[in-house]
């Protein structure tokens, strides 16, 4: 499972250098009227207002407004992916799944906004054509990829910690003496060996663990030399 935090971050890294790739795409057909439109933005160029380099039109080199939701986007990632540096800590790796989905909320928020916010004059947006770019695409499918390995990551550590059993605390578990599997302390045999990991004391009939070597009740011996004790780790 320890591979899965490895690509959560590599996913997270490829969404933010997805930002310098293209993300929106801007055309307008003037109809005979003037030069075509037809502009392509990058995530960095949306994100800070820079004029894109490659306008077909002379009238359309103002470039975008910063977009306040990819910033959050990008910090969000960047946030996401120094908290899923930090080994066993599964709170913080929700946190960063947490992170990575609120970067995909933004990108969706971006999406949906954008004609309102750069293109608010209603006179123009039928004759615009606005698509949705690699970068933009690449950086959604990211963000929900590395969310749900964080996810799958913690709840997996989760399970390998305690055995597959809910219990209050580590002081409730134990390695099993036979196949060093995490079990709960109070189980009589292990769910993965099946070997017995209780036994009665054969003279006061009180119940030890089965790596006990003298009752916990009466002091007695209660492995045999040779006997069939559990391997003593």
């Amino acid at each position: 499972m320890k591979a899965l935090p490895i690509a959560a971050k590599i996913c997270i890294l490829l969404a933010l250098l997805a930002f310098f790739l293209p993300f929106i795409n801007v055309s307008c057909s003037s109809q005979g009227y003037g030069e075509d439109i037809n502009v392509t933005y990058t995530g960095f160029d949306m994100m800070f207002g820079i004029k894109s380099g490659n306008e077909s039109a002379g009238e359309y080199e103002e470039g975008a407004g910063a977009s306040v939701s990819l910033i959050f986007a990008f910090i969000a990632g960047i946030a996401a992916i120094a908290l899923s540096f930090v080994q066993k800590k599964r709170i913080l790796q929700f946190v960063a799944a947490g992170l990575s989905l609120f970067g995909t909320l933004m990108l969706i928020i971006f999406r949906a906004t954008f004609k309102s916010k750069y293109l608010g004059d209603t006179d123009i947006l039928s004759a615009v054509t606005v698509k949705s770019k690699v970068g933009w695409v690449f950086a959604l499918i990211l963000f929900i990829a590395a969310a749900a390995l964080l996810v799958i990551a913690a709840l997996a550590d989760k399970k390998v910690q305690y055995g597959g059993y809910p219990q209050g605390g580590q002081a409730d578990t134990k390695n099993c003496p036979w196949c060093g599997q995490i079990i709960p302390s109070a189980l009589k045999f292990c769910p993965y060996c099946t070997q017995p990991l209780k036994r009665q004391c054969p003279y006061c009939g009180a119940e030890n663990n089965i790596e006990t070597r003298f009752c916990v009740a009466c002091g007695q011996a209660v492995q045999t030399p040779g006997g069939d004790s559990a391997p003593q780790g």
